[in-house]
């Protein structure tokens, strides 16, 4: 950032928040791209609540994505509506994610039979990471959204360490988590989260019909009928996004050129009259069904 200030460069690729100083400093415009990250909430359906899928719904249309995104993430960040973010192959606008709604979250409750409320867990990691800048914060939102459908939560946290092993243990009930897409493709999210090992001894999670989807997916050469395999298996997860959080790991300075796959018009104008910060997005927050 100092370097931006200074004039010795006049392209930077930050995190938000250096995003959010720049926003700060005169003569230097902010610009956004599409995301490949997200941040969810993951629902351990292995035991009672949430092995109701009532309860799992309640929780995800209790949470206000809009007030989390607008809050928590200074402006870097919007509701999301499904777990593929905007811009990968893959992604379905015509897919409706479930609606902030606590009277709808309240009923569904009231029918799963905890109509007088429920005690629970809500872990998140200590240390702070460019998509979870503010872990406390973030999960202590979550649980007053959710204290107003009579869900109490007690919010503690561990050591990335021990916070891995025990949620692969599925030995937290709800918990943060972060993901970044190895390539723009909806395979790098769906495969990896919805059809592994993995997600069924953490969260109890197990799919044959995703798994067989998404791997009819993987061997289809024709891209538009890999892309609406992708999007069947995307629908079916059943995963409510709360909100896309657009920014980057790292910071990489630019000084006599740039990466120009990746820098729209509007950036190069700006190039040529004055300094530029150029922030990836991170995409969404979820909640698993």
């Amino acid at each position: 950032m100092a370097a931006l200030r200074n004039g010795t460069v006049h392209l930077v690729e930050g995190s938000m928040d250096s995003a959010r100083l720049a926003r700060q400093m005169s003569g230097v415009k902010v610009f956004l791209r599409p995301s490949r990250s997200v941040v969810f909430l993951s629902i351990n359906q292995k035991a009672a609540p949430f092995d109701d899928a009532r309860v799992r719904q309640a929780v995800a249309q209790a949470i206000d994505r809009k007030a989390i995104a607008d809050k928590l993430y200074g402006g870097l960040a919007q509701p999301a509506d499904q777990f593929v973010p905007p811009g990968i192959a893959g992604y379905d606008r015509t897919l409706a994610g479930i609606s902030y709604n606590r009277s709808t979250a309240r009923q569904l409750l009231s029918d799963a039979g905890y109509g007088g409320g429920l005690l629970s867990q809500l872990w998140h990691p200590t240390r702070a990471r460019s998509l979870m800048p503010d872990p406390r914060a973030l999960a202590e939102t979550i649980a007053g959204d959710l204290r107003g459908i009579d869900i109490v939560t007690v919010v503690n946290s561990l050591d990335a360490v021990t916070y891995q092993q025990r949620s692969l243990e599925g030995a937290l009930p709800l918990y943060l988590q972060t993901w970044t897409g190895d390539i723009p493709d909806a395979d790098s999210f769906l495969t990896n989260l919805f059809a592994s090992d993995a997600v069924s001894r953490s969260i109890g999670y197990s799919s044959p019909e995703i798994k067989t989807t998404l791997a009819a997916a993987r061997s289809e050469s024709n891209a538009s009928q890999r892309v609406t395999l992708q999007r069947h298996a995307a629908c079916a997860v059943g995963l409510c996004p709360v909100s896309c959080a657009r920014a980057t790991p790292g910071l990489r300075l630019h000084t006599r050129a740039f990466w120009p796959g990746v820098v729209s018009d509007g950036v190069a104008g700006a190039l040529r009259t004055r300094k530029v910060m150029h922030v990836q997005p991170n995409c969404g927050i979820m909640d698993g069904l």
